[in-house]
C-alpha cells in the first residue's frame, strides 16, 4: 500500500465540469457539477494502482494540510504522465510518501 499526495496543479483543456477559485469551493460538502479548486491536496493510502480508464481511490487523511479521515476519489484517468496523472477535468501531481 502506498502513501501518497496528491495535488491539483491545473484543469485539462477539455474539463467536462469548471474549476472554481479555492476561496468559492467549501471541502467537505456537496459541491456537485464543480471540480476541485488549484492547489487542493489530499494525503493518504492508495486503494488501487492508477490506471487510464479507472478512477483514483485513496482513503485520505488529511485534505489540505489538515486531518481529516475520509475516501478520495476523482474523475476517471486518462492519462499518465511524468509529474502523475491527467482526469476528465484536472491534472494532478503525485507524491509518494512511503510504501508497504
Amino acid at each position: 500500500m502506498k502513501k501518497v499526495k496528491i495535488t491539483k496543479i491545473a484543469t485539462v483543456e477539455d474539463a467536462q465540469v469548471p474549476t472554481p477559485e479555492f476561496n468559492n469551493f467549501t471541502p467537505g460538502i456537496n459541491n456537485d457539477g464543480v471540480s476541485l479548486p488549484i492547489d487542493y491536496t489530499v494525503e493518504g493510502y492508495l486503494q488501487n494502482d492508477i490506471e487510464i480508464g479507472k478512477p483514483v481511490i485513496m482513503l485520505r487523511t488529511k485534505r489540505n494540510n489538515v486531518e481529516c479521515q475520509g475516501l478520495f476519489t476523482t474523475s476517471e484517468v486518462r492519462e499518465l504522465t511524468s509529474y502523475g496523472f491527467n482526469t476528465l477535468n484536472s491534472k494532478y501531481a503525485i507524491e509518494t510518501l512511503s510504501e508497504y
